[in-house]
């Protein structure tokens, strides 16, 4: 099985009649919105190669079954030429291939088939899915960083970056506590010295992994204490919490 991605990478595991891992590998990000569809399949293939080798398995050896997890992977059509692509492939041959998008990947996992039960995903992204007993479900977010993701990683990097911005510009007043901890983190994380230097990170584009990842330092200020990198996190709980309302 395959699932993706958590800060943009992947990870692939086969597992044994008993259900015990065997083989593991990973790659990079699976997103067929950012990487395309020919992309994606070549992943797979190097995931699943990579896992047979850790397996100490032959490239030729069929799989009962292949299923693939991965975000942007919610529509019929993609679904299918992913599941085709993959078919092709020398290292894939399965006698069944499932593509679902990670979220109800993640529900098959925790309650299985059959039964209710909410995800809510937080990582690079965040989206969250309902499944129904009757196989019905319901979705809130999922729709990219420039329209949602929020309460993810990015989205505490973005809200912690754009509120040192404020506060240095005297646009808006400090939530609570000081901005110099976050100024003094993000400063360090980027390389830069400067509110100007950081222009160089947002154009022409944010490398999004990269950009999420500051949310470590962010939950790092608001262990040590940091009143501005708690009032931070605290609007990112709330966030998240919106979206299992939503879906309910």
């Amino acid at each position: 099985g395959i699932n993706a991605e958590y800060m943009g990478k992947s990870e692939c595991v086969i597992l044994n009649a008993a259900g015990e891992i065997i083989g593991a590998s990973q790659n990079k990000e699976l997103n067929q919105w950012l990487i395309g569809v020919p992309k994606v399949v070549e992943r797979v293939n190097e995931l699943v190669a990579d896992a047979k080798k850790a397996a100490g398995l032959p490239l030729d050896t069929p799989l009962v079954s292949l299923g693939i997890s991965a975000s942007g992977a919610d529509k019929e059509e993609p679904k299918q030429q992913i599941a085709a692509g993959v078919a092709a492939q020398p290292a894939c041959k399965a006698g069944f291939y499932h593509v679902c998008t990670d979220t109800f990947g993640s529900i098959a996992a925790g309650v299985g088939p059959g039964k209710a039960g909410v995800v809510l995903i937080a990582g690079t992204g965040s989206n969250c899915a309902l499944q129904n007993p009757d196989g019905s479900s319901g979705n809130c977010g999922g729709w990219g960083h420039l329209f949602g993701d929020e309460g993810s990683g990015y989205d505490i990097a973005y809200t912690a970056i754009k509120l040192v911005f404020e506060v240095s510009d005297r646009y808006t007043a400090c939530p609570a506590g000081s901005i110099d901890v976050l100024r003094q983190k993000m400063f360090a994380y980027f390389g830069v010295s400067s509110l100007q230097d950081m222009l160089s990170h947002f154009y022409p584009t944010i490398k999004k992994p990269f950009f999420a990842a500051f949310a470590l330092e962010v939950v790092d200020a608001c262990q040590s204490g940091d009143a501005c990198a708690q009032w931070v996190l605290s609007q990112i709980g709330s966030r998240l919490g919106r979206h299992v309302v939503a879906v309910h």
